[in-house]
């Protein structure tokens, strides 16, 4: 493909081209837009020169919505700002995409880019490189004041310090700019030590960190030979940078440059380990097969290490397991978040207590590189070739580690079969962009689903991510208190999958028994985030909407072999790329547990090169020898499966499903029947001739209740009191869970589709019509036991999205598929379509459940005409 331009980089001078000259390509590292203006100088001042000259259509937009004041930029929302901008229009943007090379051609460019697609070469008549080509040695940090100060500011060996002006009062911003050229975590980590020593003697107190490194060049434009080179941060001034490039043009004289193309010998580097990722896995591995004696190189595409905990700020703990060496680091991090002005644990924090332990450790970190090809010799990985900020380099290494989260090497290699999502339709779970809120002294974060997203594919990928970021505007025009920053990264909860030499499933975690070679011990509950089950395998369904097991923790047995792909060797995974099945892995991604994961793979790494065997094949005894003196194998609680409450606002109690058939009755008189159901579908059937009579019951719970339980052993009898519950439209749930409780016309639905005769679809049709829409339970908020999201039409979109489900299931089974088609191609039109997800989302068009319904009826209508 050809663009008139290709410009590197997504700041203002970039959107201003981009928009005056549409047949352009924006191409961006990051995920967010402007990493220098919306980044860097997040939380600081960007004042206009002459704001009542400023006329161009983003001052327009920032001026609506309260980003620009007084002349200045609330920059700390630049990040929403741009975004929601940008998600106005439809301009070509690529985000998460490294540049790796560009060529000069008799009639332009050919640009080489690498994202999560795979590589691409494009040609353009233009190049404009926007990327801040300064030396990396300044560091920006937002501070509060906690006092007056007149005490000059202390000089540190290797970096000076000054302030520069901050948008709010009470506020500061320290500058500390470095001898020379400094690795951004070792600049914050040394930013942090500082304020460990001066802070409460300047009285300030850290807010936040800039999110890169960077310095300033005086020219606007450097002049070398070929493409354009924009310098945005000597403009000072985004709407400058945002009107120079609306209006630019070349010119003769215009200063050009071209990034000379390195065509010397790539530098060879040699390790006995290689780690790609330096997350909350990949950390910890490299941390480890360090500390056993290996040597090891942690390689990571971002400026910062830590992955989603720092990037992501999901920097707080969940569900997973105790025990293992980042209990160290917490504590670290815990004396460093104590020294910020807002309660709560930092990521910035995280960052420097993590920067702290790599460089202890003695691994060597390298960071802003990406893997660009692979060598295999003979089936095995031997060596890398990736893209640094330094040029090309070689890497080779006894064994990989690719602890990257979405499984970047493993995608790389066509030896080893990956898969994506959900069996039933590839659906994957909602992602979330997080963001920093701060109210009465203390941070938390905004953490709400954004919608279904494959991040493996463009421009998909980066429309999501804009989008989401915009949204955030909901927040700022709620008059939400202050907006910090957006995470940096994206919080995708499930990736690409791979085949490996064991396989965890999730009917491992519910029904199985614990592999012969046991990785570590995981625990989390089931949790897929949203509410898209209608389309959820049966077993799946059993355990969390009939059973309404949904928060249920378990000890979940990870097979070693579960992060060593068939196909290729010498290479292992780590974090939640995984061979799992789509369910186990939403229960494999909990920080605690990544983090003793990453440990685990670190050790058995560097016994698999001492020894040189492979990964499955190390001296399992001294593996668990290993690991059990640091405690990151077994995990500490030792309960199959228990209710568990993260944040201790539950009591902690142990769930066995081992109930005597009195207690079984008992259980299904209370409002919490889901263990007493789960173990009647655990047992040989039986239990049936006693649960029949109890239909008949004049305690209308326990007869539905028994009901569910023999819908879920299969049994007809049950149909009855389906239907009643369907037809009175039962909103009330069950109980036992703290979240996620199931609407019992839900599970009623469910069954039906399973057990229901030819009729019942006369009993499911109204579902879909206008009328049911408008009835009023519908418009009823729903109880936080059952949704985390009130904000769409809960009730509705589980009501229909289930009962359409069902009619699917009866139209096949019963040989109806032409008629029911029919109907619903009648009542389900695109207008009808479009107003009831308009309904279940209030209006939010990128709502995940709007995905969600459109999908099964998609799915749903595949169905039904694949026999034609």
């Amino acid at each position: 493909m050809r663009y008139e331009a290709v410009i590197i980089g997504s700041g203002y001078f970039s959107i201003g081209y981009a928009l005056a000259h549409p047949s352009s390509l924006i191409i961006e590292r990051a995920q967010i837009l402007d990493p220098n203006f919306g980044g860097t100088f997040s939380g600081f001042t960007a004042c206009t020169e002459d704001p009542t000259v400023i006329s161009t259509p983003l001052a327009t937009h920032f001026s609506r919505n309260g980003f620009l004041k007084n002349g200045a930029i609330h920059a700390n929302l630049s990040e929403i700002a741009l975004s929601s901008f940008v998600a106005e229009g439809s301009l070509p943007i690529l985000l998460g995409t490294e540049v790796t090379r560009i060529r000069r051609t008799a009639d332009g460019f050919k640009i080489t880019y690498m994202n999560a697609e795979g590589t691409t070469e494009v040609e353009a008549d233009k190049v404009f490189d926007t990327r801040d080509s300064g030396e990396k040695n300044t560091l920006n940090v937002l501070c509060q004041k906690t006092g007056e100060n007149n005490k000059a500011l202390p000089e540190c060996e290797g970096f000076t310090v000054s302030t520069a002006t901050a948008f709010y009062d009470g506020e500061v911003v320290l500058r500390f700019r470095f001898d020379q050229t400094t690795e951004c975590n070792q600049a914050k980590a040394a930013a942090m030590r500082y304020f460990e020593k001066h802070g409460d003697g300047l009285g300030l107190k850290p807010i936040k960190f800039a999110y890169r490194t960077f310095s300033e060049n005086e020219s606007a434009e450097v002049s070398h030979n070929g493409a354009v080179k924009i310098n945005e941060l000597a403009m000072g001034d985004p709407f400058a940078a945002f009107e120079y490039g609306s209006t630019y043009a070349n010119k003769p004289g215009t200063a050009e440059y071209f990034p000379t193309e390195n065509t010397s010998t790539p530098e060879e580097l040699g390790c006995d380990i290689l780690c790609v990722g330096a997350g909350a896995a990949g950390c910890y591995a490299a941390i480890a097969a360090a500390r056993e004696g290996a040597r090891v190189i942690l390689l990571e595409k971002d400026v910062n290490v830590g992955g989603m905990p720092v990037n992501g700020q999901v920097c707080f703990f969940y569900y997973g397991e105790k025990g293992g060496s980042y209990g160290a680091t917490e504590k670290r991090c815990a004396t460093f978040s104590g020294l910020f002005a807002h309660r709560g644990k930092h990521p910035d924090a995280l960052q420097a207590a993590l920067t702290e332990a790599i460089t202890a450790s003695g691994a060597v970190l390298l960071t802003e590189s990406t893997i660009e090809s692979l060598c295999v010799t003979d089936g095995r990985l031997t060596r890398v070739t990736a893209h640094t900020p330094n040029g090309k380099i070689n890497i080779r290494f006894g064994l990989l580690i690719d602890a990257t989260s979405d499984g970047h090497v493993i995608r790389m290699c066509p030896q080893i079969k990956t898969y994506l999502g959900r069996d039933s339709d590839g659906t994957t779970v909602p992602f979330t962009v997080r963001t920093e809120l701060v109210n009465d002294g203390g941070c938390y974060h905004y953490n709400g689903d954004d919608g279904y997203c494959n991040q493996y594919r463009q421009p998909e990928y980066s429309q999501k991510i804009i989008a989401a970021r915009a949204r955030r505007l909901e927040l700022v025009r709620k008059g939400h208190p202050r907006v910090l920053s957006i995470a940096t990264t994206a919080g995708f909860r499930e990736g690409i999958r791979f085949e490996g030499r064991a396989t965890l499933g999730y009917k491992d975690i519910i029904m199985g028994e614990p592999p012969e070679k046991t990785l570590f011990v995981a625990r989390s509950d089931l949790d897929k985030h949203g509410h898209d089950h209608a389309l959820d395998d049966e077993l799946y369904q059993n355990w969390w909407i009939i059973s309404n097991l949904a928060t249920v923790t378990a000890r979940i047995y990870v097979p070693l072999g579960a992060v060593v792909p068939t196909g290729i060797s010498g290479i292992v995974t780590a974090g939640r790329c995984l061979s799992v099945d789509s369910y186990a892995s939403s229960a494999v991604r909990m920080n605690r547990d990544m983090h003793r994961m990453g440990e685990c793979v670190g050790i058995a790494a560097a016994l698999a090169v001492r020894d040189g065997v492979e990964f499955t094949d190390i001296d399992y005894a001294e593996y668990r020898k290993i690991t059990d003196s640091y405690d990151c194998r077994n995990g500490v609680l030792t309960d199959r499966f228990a209710f568990d409450s993260p944040n201790g606002t539950a009591p902690y109690r142990q769930v066995s499903f081992r109930m005597s058939d009195g207690e079984i009755i008992e259980a299904l008189a209370t409002d919490s029947p889901g263990e007493a159901i789960w173990t009647c579908f655990r047992s040989d059937g039986s239990i049936a001739k006693k649960l029949i009579p109890l239909l008949r019951s004049e305690n209308r719970e326990l007869a539905l209740h028994a009901a569910f339980a023999l819908g879920i052993l299969g049994r007809k009898e049950a149909l009855p009191q389906l239907r009643q519950a369907i037809a009175e439209r039962n909103t009330d749930f069950l109980r036992g869970c703290r979240r996620s409780n199931q609407l019992k016309c839900t599970v009623a639905l469910c069954l039906i589709g399973r057990l229901g005769e030819a009729d019942d679809v006369e009993l499911l049709m109204p579902f879909f019509t206008e009328d049911e829409r408008k009835r009023e339970l519908y418009a009823k908020t729903v109880d936080l036991l059952v949704s985390r999201n009130e904000n769409y039409g809960y009730t509705y979109f589980q009501f229909f999205t289930f009962a359409l489900t069902a009619v699917g299931k009866l139209a096949v089974k019963y040989g109806k598929e032409k008629e029911i088609y029919a109907r619903l191609q009648g009542i389900l039109t695109a207008e009808r379509l479009h107003s009831i997800g308009m309904a279940v989302s209030l209006g939010d068009i990128d709502s995940h459940v709007v995905t969600a319904l459109n999908g099964v009826v998609q799915k749903i209508t595949s169905m039904l005409t694949e026999r034609e």
